[in-house]
């Protein structure tokens, strides 16, 4: 089952709309480098794993993406891909050390609304796509990570305004979890 958690206390909800079938998050609030804030709907994963989605929307300049990381804590190890619906621009966070900064770097593909988050040990992939079929690769960098972590869906506001991501066609892959759908969580 999906666990929603707050991240550095941010507001928020997390539904499973399963008439239109999407996963909505919401999130207030703008972490720092070093103390994510925002709200994250994930399962636990040990080994190799992956995440896709589609980002349907996001709202008032909120990001939606998709995230590896080793615990709840603000400032713990993670990896995490997300972009905004109408923004050309896709970013990769990589936090290696925990409490450490994020590392951000960007990368342009207009019109890529598909994510896909892919973990190999300590490898992390990442890949955007058009159209979920042909895929580009973003990034690859290893970071050191226990080897059960959490692997969903995020979304990231820029400030106390409440921003949404919506995301849909999401598909998980690796040995140990079983998808449910997501309780409405206040």
């Amino acid at each position: 089952p999906w666990t929603v958690t707050s991240i550095g206390n941010a507001g928020g909800t997390a539904i499973d709309n399963v008439c239109d079938g999407t996963i909505d998050i919401s999130s207030n609030g703008f972490g720092s480098f070093n103390s994510d804030r925002l709200r994250y709907a994930w399962v636990s994963v040990c080994g190799n794993a992956s995440i896709t989605a589609r980002i349907v929307n996001t709202s008032n300049g909120a990001y939606g993406g998709l995230m590896i990381r080793e615990s709840s804590a603000p400032g713990a190890r993670r990896v995490s891909l997300r972009a905004q619906a109408a923004s050309p621009l896709i970013l990769r966070d990589v936090r290696s050390i925990p409490n450490a900064n994020v590392n951000v770097q960007q990368v342009t593909r207009p019109q890529h609304s598909w994510l896909r988050l892919v973990r190999t040990g300590n490898v992390f992939t990442g890949f955007s796509s058009i159209d979920g079929v042909t895929w580009q690769q973003v990034f690859i960098s290893n970071v050191p990570m226990q080897s059960c972590a959490q692997i969903g869906l995020m979304t990231q506001a820029l400030n106390v305004q409440l921003g949404m991501g919506i995301f849909d066609d999401v598909t998980l892959t690796g040995s140990n979890f079983n998808l449910q759908e997501l309780p409405e969580v206040g």
